[in-house]
């Protein structure tokens, strides 16, 4: 069995390196949006059989309840609260898991399913900057390793376990948002026909970062 894990930060506390082009209010509204979408996809993907939300936000665990996902309350940081959800899962019998951040404005439940259907031990799809933005393992094979270069540290982490990881191409898992240059890549992104979901539309046209959708080509 497959079960994704969607790690998220505290909402009010999200993506401060974004201050220079919006504020608190923005920021959260703009992160829940994509949050919300990546929620969505994976929900909609058929080679999960199940998605978790693992978070110490409220309001976070709650959009996951309503959407008919697992709320997983943990309180350590990233990689502690994801090891302790992945050892909960395994205890469970699940035998692998997918680890999908939450800030992926390009998301699509394809794309989840190509990386959800690797044959490989271990398969990943880098960031930008070398971070994981998406990871599929065996449930408590290794230590996750989410931080600077994480990419290259999970890819350790498997062959210290004597698992093969691949490194996948996946355009729609690779864009993460945490710079205004991020959101100038998304802005060029969606200029250049890729869709993003509904609740980032609405909140990338409310926010003034993209024009009304309707002048916006959906492929």
């Amino acid at each position: 069995m497959l079960v994704a894990l969607i790690p998220v930060k505290e909402l009010s506390k999200a993506k401060a390196r974004l201050a220079p082009v919006l504020d608190e209010a923005g920021r959260r509204e703009l992160i829940t949006a994509f949050y919300r979408d990546v929620l969505a996809a994976a929900l909609d993907c058929p080679a999960l059989d199940s998605v978790g939300v693992v978070s110490r936000d409220a309001d976070a665990l709650a959009l996951a309840s309503e959407a008919g996902a697992e709320a997983m309350a943990e309180p350590g940081d990233l990689n502690d609260s994801l090891d302790s959800a992945a050892k909960t899962l395994a205890d469970r019998g699940i035998d692998r898991v997918l680890v999908l951040h939450a800030d992926l404005p390009l998301v699509s439940a394809e794309a989840i399913e190509t990386i959800a259907r690797s044959s490989s031990d271990v398969a990943l799809v880098a960031s930008g900057d070398g971070g994981t933005n998406a990871l599929v393992c065996p449930a408590g094979a290794f230590r996750f390793q989410y931080g600077p270069g994480s990419a290259q540290q999970h890819r350790e982490a498997a062959w210290d376990a004597d698992l093969e990881p691949e490194l996948l191409d996946l355009p729609d898992l690779a864009l993460d948002i945490d710079t205004p240059g991020d959101l100038e890549r998304l802005q060029s992104a969606i200029e250049s026909g890729h869709s993003t979901g509904a609740h980032t539309v609405v909140a990338l046209t409310s926010l003034g970062l993209i024009p009304e959708p309707r002048r916006i080509h959906q492929p």
